[in-house]
C-alpha cells in the first residue's frame, strides 16, 4: 500500500480545512473529493501517538507542528469538517486493510512476531536450536544407518 505524504506545518489544518470546503461547496461530486477522503482516510489511520510515529518511520508524514498531541488533534479536527461522502475513494484500501487484519493466520503471525520475535535475538536463538535438532537428526539417522562391514 502506498499513501502520499504530507508535511504538516502551522498553517497545514488552515489550509485543508479550505480545500475541503472548496470540494464541498464545488458541488460535492464524489469524484472531485481527493482531499477530503485523504483526510478521512488519515484520521482513521491515526488514533494513537504510535500510529503518528509509524507514519514519521515509513516518512508518509513529516511533522513540523511539534508535539504528535497536536497531529492527533488536526486530524480529529478536520474529520468533523468533512461532511457526507458517501462513496469514498479509498473504501477499497479499508476493506483490504480490514480483510487482512481479520485474517487469522495474519492475526497469529503478527502476535508470534510480536511477542516472541520482538528483538533479533530471539530470532537468533529459534535459529541455532532449530540447527541443532536438524544436525541432532542427522547424527541419529547415520547412526542407525552406517553400512555394516562383514569379515569374511
Amino acid at each position: 500500500m502506498e499513501i502520499p505524504p504530507l508535511i504538516l506545518y502551522p498553517y497545514t489544518q488552515t489550509t485543508l480545512r479550505n480545500i475541503i470546503a472548496f470540494e464541498q461547496c464545488f458541488g460535492g461530486e464524489e469524484d472531485l473529493l481527493h482531499i477530503s477522503h485523504y483526510v478521512i482516510m488519515m484520521a482513521f489511520l491515526i488514533c494513537t501517538p504510535g500510529d503518528i510515529s509509524k507514519l514519521q518511520d515509513e516518512e508518509i508524514i513529516t511533522n513540523w507542528l511539534g508535539s504528535q498531541e497536536e497531529v492527533l488533534n488536526v486530524f480529529k479536527q478536520l474529520r468533523g469538517e468533512v461532511v457526507d461522502v458517501s462513496k469514498d475513494h479509498y473504501a477499497d484500501v479499508y476493506n483490504k486493510v480490514n480483510q487482512f487484519r481479520l485474517s487469522k493466520f495474519n492475526r497469529h503471525w503478527a502476535t508470534l512476531m510480536h511477542d516472541y520475535f520482538g528483538s533479533p535475538w530471539s530470532f537468533l536463538a529459534v535459529l541455532a536450536a532449530f540447527v541443532a535438532l536438524v544436525l541432532t537428526f542427522l547424527q541419529t539417522f547415520f547412526t542407525v544407518h552406517t553400512p555394516s562391514h562383514s569379515t569374511g
